[in-house]
């Protein structure tokens, strides 16, 4: 199997978990994927499969927009900024308002600043991460010299009521969501963390896609294009043969500018067998391009047509 899978993971997966149960999964050897996310958080991971796939991950690591909805706790402190960590309650007696909230992220925290990583992270220093020299001296200047400058493009406050605020956060890449707790939590004079966290959106990739670990079980979906000499020549045939061949349903059809496009579901063996001898095509075809896209299916076909 290659391609861009979607993934969902779930709280207390850590990325080594993820990665090693893929493999065995899906059988294959090489995946790569964009934006570690910490075992307390769950939601969208995008996967890479392949060699074609995994050199196309860098525009995702470093210039992609991310959406997260971050639960956060006014009034209490962690050392980790969520809550695996020490938690500490406040002396504060501040209870500020959603009106009070709203206020110091726009204009404290929306737009480009300047983050420094928190001091438990995966941000590496002499081939270390930081999270694994956290309680050494120096740790915290060790951070602050791995700040950088990212972006809150957008928010939008879901709810607040004392002490548990809920927002929607669109950010750039890099951007740590438990450190834009701390830091409200410090210009409200409450102290705050992050009690939970989900990635809901990657640029164009949505955790509504993505399939959780359960859904492996069951139905998978691939959406490929196809782009080169691969009208007129009976593409189209060969993949339903294909799909047909590999108990496979869905559909397949020309586009108007002179490519295919194809959906196929099924099983996860049946779908990478598929996925395996789409390409060359047929003998008369050139496939000068391609892109797959594996994700849960919202709707199920019962056959599979070539349109």
């Amino acid at each position: 199997m290659e391609g861009i899978f979607l993934f969902y993971k779930p709280i207390g997966w850590t990325n080594k978990s993820i990665v090693g149960s893929l493999k065995r999964i899906l059988q294959v050897g090489k995946l790569g994927h964009a934006g570690t996310l910490d075992p307390f958080a769950e939601g969208l991971m995008v996967v890479a499969i392949g060699r074609k796939f995994t050199r196309g991950l860098h525009d995702l690591l470093t210039a992609s927009t991310k959406e997260y909805i971050a639960t956060i706790e006014l009034g209490k402190t962690s050392d980790t900024f969520d809550n695996t960590g020490t938690i500490t309650v406040t002396s504060s007696d501040a209870r500020p308002s959603i009106d009070d909230v709203r206020h110091i992220i726009e204009t404290h925290l929306l737009g480009e600043r300047t983050q420094v990583p928190p001091v438990y992270s995966a941000k590496k220093f002499a081939g270390k991460r930081l999270r694994d020299i956290a309680t050494k001296e120096g740790a915290h200047e060790l951070a602050a010299s791995r700040a950088k400058q990212v972006t809150l493009y957008d928010y939008d406050v879901i709810s607040y009521s004392y002490p548990l605020l809920t927002v929607r956060l669109s950010v750039s890449s890099g951007y740590y969501i438990r450190t834009f707790g701390n830091d409200l939590g410090k210009l409200l004079g409450t102290g705050a963390y992050l009690t939970g966290l989900k990635r809901t959106r990657i640029n164009g990739y949505s955790a509504d896609d993505a399939l959780a670990p359960d859904d492996l079980e069951h139905v998978i979906q691939a959406q490929g294009l196809l782009l080169g000499a691969v009208q007129g020549v009976g593409y189209r045939y060969s993949i339903k043969n294909l799909a047909e061949r590999y108990h496979c349903t869905g559909y397949v059809h020309n586009l108007p500018d002179g490519s295919v496009s194809f959906l196929a579901q099924g099983t996860v063996r049946d779908v990478s067998s598929f996925l395996q001898f789409v390409l060359p095509g047929p003998f008369a075809s050139r496939v000068e391009d391609h892109s797959f896209l594996i994700t849960k299916p919202h709707e199920l076909f019962s056959e599979f047509s070539a349109q």
